[in-house]
């Protein structure tokens, strides 16, 4: 159910108010009745000599709930130009991350069996050290503002600001912690020039996001995955050459930044883990409507 409300304060000047309640399923790789072994873990919790750990899939996953309510006000000061103010909140109930539990011998209530050969050749039953697997956790709280700013010109320029802070909290019932709820920064932000006159469009987005939370729960190390503070810029331009054809150029990361991500490791701080590097990306082509 959803309800939307749009009062009119007056003739530039309106307040919005909504509120919805969604339900949101597990992705089918989180549901996958499958697990994977990792025989390279850095975890040997059973002094075998074998470090051995356990990705798999929960079939028994509900889907989790989410209560949100906006509160906004809109001035539209001039033509295609406003000035914008929103204060959100939403509880989550049974959100799901990945846990990572140690010392496990059945997996979805069936014993896990596998078998280990020696430098001898001799064989043996090999007991798992460590099952990570998606899970239904406790509650959540999301709370932030939205502020956003737009002017528009008559010679065709205009720019584009936002600026969205967030506060959040997440019970983490793997470990009984509260946590950021994965995924949500703190702090983001959006700035975007433009001009757009007669058949000849152009535009630059700067991008930035602080860091969040990716894994609550990593398996290996036991401790949290952060993505870092991350910021890029992109380009576009377009050309109408007729009615019902455009040609457009489109850049993508200009300033070739990379994708951190470290993990916080307990009673030890942070730690580098990996950087992802794709780089700038540039296309070209022609769009046509018939």
């Amino acid at each position: 159910p959803s309800l939307n409300l749009r009062f009119e304060l007056d003739d530039d000047l309106f307040l919005r108010v909504a509120s919805n309640k969604t339900l949101t399923r597990p992705t089918f790789n989180s549901l996958a009745p499958a697990f994977n072994i990792n025989a390279n873990s850095s975890t040997n919790l059973n002094g075998d000599n074998y470090a051995v750990s356990l990705g798999a899939g929960n079939p028994a996953l509900k889907p989790y709930e989410a209560t949100s309510y906006d509160l906004g006000l809109e001035w539209y000061f001039a033509e295609s130009s406003a000035l914008y103010a929103s204060i959100f909140h939403k509880d989550i109930e049974n959100y799901i991350a990945n846990s990572t539990s140690n010392v496990v011998t059945e997996l979805a209530g069936e014993p896990i069996r596998a078998i280990g050969v020696e430098l001898d050749g001799s064989q043996g039953p090999i007991a798992i050290d460590q099952v990570s697997q998606p899970d239904n956790q406790g509650e959540a709280q999301i709370t932030g503002l939205e502020l956003g700013y737009q002017q528009a010109f008559d010679s065709g320029f205009g720019y584009i600001a936002n600026l969205t802070l967030v506060e959040n909290s997440a019970e983490y019932e793997a470990t009984g912690e509260n946590i950021d709820f994965p995924g949500v920064s703190s702090v983001s932000y959006n700035l975007t020039g433009y001009y757009e006159n007669g058949p000849l469009q152009a535009r630059v987005a700067y991008n930035y996001r602080s860091e969040y939370l990716v894994e609550p729960s990593a398996i290996g190390f036991g401790g949290q995955l952060f993505n870092d503070e991350y910021a890029q810029l992109d380009a576009s331009v377009s050309y109408d050459i007729l009615e019902n054809a455009t040609i457009f150029l489109n850049a993508v990361n200009l300033t070739d930044e990379d994708q951190d991500v470290y993990s916080e490791l307990p009673n030890i701080g942070k730690r580098y883990y990996s950087t992802s590097h794709v780089g700038p990306r540039v296309s070209f082509g022609i769009r046509g409507s018939f």
